[in-house]
């Protein structure tokens, strides 16, 4: 156990924490308050205008390193430069002790494209980015040249966002299994069948108060996740889509997962272009058989080629395919074969996700493939992800990250520049509020004046959800209501 002793007001201890993680993803850290609780302990301190990070019992001898807010030119408030400066000692300290570097330097949250918007709001030219970005946050060259270039795809549609607009999140939490890699609250489409149609009800009775309360405000997109929305039969399908239809009379961007290919089949893609949808997930992850076998997946590389190949016959406009790297058993020479066997369809999305060790999923429950492969293996295969997308014309317009994504790298989101998801760049930007209905689903309402996002989560239990649907409308109400009064 690694004590983390912070005795700054500057920076926090969840900050101090993840990236400590990220630089030794298999210790155990707590939260101490003095060198001596400890034997082994990593502290941050400011003496005399100085950060300063140290060490004890992690190497033969202790070591320290000091930054200050001088060394660095962020064009931000002076409270930003402190909280970069004593995260730089830090980063510098955990570098000395493991011996490596992170692809994206001292940053510890999700969304690394903000940085770069931020900065471009505050006037900073693309040069003056990128060297922020480098010398400031100590981010690879070519993470910074990949966050400038998508902030800049991304500005505008974000741009589009501004004044009354928002987006719709629908879970469907029905799974036909569990994948070992997911942590999503979701229940079984087999044990929980009986559910369903009454789930379908209470979701309906959701999505109709959502399009009272947001009266006068245009919808941008509707997104329809999981879970595994296609688990559901097709009269439920139909059923959810028809509605849908029916509330919402506009023009509006309208996504449904469809993500595993033993849940869907002509009818079923039929029914999906009958109601206008415009893109689906058919989703391989990989294309290696023993490994989808060895995530939970049942279905088969060909059944995955079968089904895009029968989507875009039928008509559905763009199909999305995701991967991710770093599964169990895969490295390089696994991932080739993948890109191979996917090359020919051409997909027109490409999302390719760096393996999260989840808490919650099976992988983190006794399953030991946490470190299997190196940040420099990671970003190996990383690299293959990216020429190949670009090979078949894909441009990269949506990143993100997640806690204990292996090598700490992140999940990409690749486009032809006219196939662009709305809603993958709204919910990442946070730049519109993203309304959400369904069970473990949470919405983000965003206050335009402010920049705040205020969360309103859904419960996570099946049950919960439809008995307590009358609360959630009305806590959901009065929150919109006040964002209203202060946009107006």
């Amino acid at each position: 156990m690694i004590g983390i002793i912070n005795k700054t007001d500057k920076v926090k201890y969840n900050d101090l924490f993840e990236l400590a993680r990220a630089f030794m993803p298999r210790e155990q850290f707590i939260e101490a308050k003095s060198v001596e609780e400890y034997a082994s302990y990593l502290c941050l301190e400011l003496e005399n205008g100085n950060f300063q990070a140290s060490s004890g019992g992690l190497a033969h001898d202790s070591v320290s390193f000091t930054a200050t807010t001088k060394e660095i030119d962020i064009l931000r408030d002076h409270e930003a430069a402190c909280r970069i400066a004593a995260k730089r000692a830090y980063y510098r300290l955990l570098s000395n002790l493991t011996h490596k570097l992170l692809p994206w330097g001292i940053l510890t949250g999700i969304r690394p494209v903000k940085v770069s918007a931020a900065l471009r709001e505050n006037g900073a030219t693309s040069d003056e980015i990128v060297e922020i970005l480098t010398k400031g946050y100590l981010i690879d060259n070519d993470k910074a040249e990949l966050a400038l270039k998508i902030c800049s795809i991304q500005a505008p549609l974000v741009d589009s966002f501004k004044g009354k607009t928002y987006s719709i999140y629908i879970g469907i939490p029905f799974c036909p299994t569990r994948c070992v890699y997911c942590s999503f609250p979701s229940v079984s489409s087999i044990n929980f069948r009986n559910q369903m149609d009454p789930y379908i009800e209470t979701l309906i009775k959701e999505i109709s108060s959502i399009h009272e309360i947001m009266h006068g405000w245009r919808l941008d997109s509707v997104y329809i996740g999981g879970g595994t929305p296609t688990a559901l039969p097709k009269y439920l399908m139909e059923k959810l889509l028809s509605q849908l239809r029916k509330i919402f009379d506009s023009s509006y961007e309208l996504t449904v997962e469809a993500g595993r290919p033993d849940t869907i089949d002509q009818e079923y893609l039929m029914l999906l272009k009958k109601y206008g949808v415009d893109r689906i997930s058919i989703n391989p992850q990989t294309m290696n058989l023993n490994t989808l076998k060895l995530i939970g997946r049942d279905h088969t590389p060909d059944q995955i080629i079968e089904s895009y190949s029968l989507a875009k016959e039928i008509g559905i406009s763009v199909v999305n395919m995701d991967l991710i790297v770093g599964l169990p058993g895969e490295g390089p020479d696994e991932v080739r074969q993948t890109l191979e066997k996917i090359k020919g369809l051409k997909p027109d999305n490409l999302t390719v996700h760096t393996l999260s060790m989840k808490k919650g999923s099976r992988l983190m429950d006794g399953y030991d493939t946490s470190m299997e492969f190196g940040t420099e293996k990671i970003g190996e295969m990383l690299k293959l992800t990216s020429e190949f997308a670009a090979e078949i014309g894909l441009t990269p317009y949506y990143l993100y990250r997640q806690k204990q994504i292996l090598g700490n790298y992140e999940n990409i989101g690749y486009s032809r520049p006219q196939n662009i998801c709305v809603y993958n760049v709204a919910i990442m930007e946070e730049k519109q509020s993203i309304i959400a209905a369904g069970m473990g689903s949470v919405s983000k309402i965003y206050n335009e004046n402010t920049g705040a996002i205020e969360r309103v989560p859904n419960p996570k239990d099946i049950n919960g959800y439809m008995l307590r649907i009358d609360e959630l409308v009305e806590r959901r109400k009065t929150l919109i209501a006040q964002l209203v009064g202060l946009a107006d």
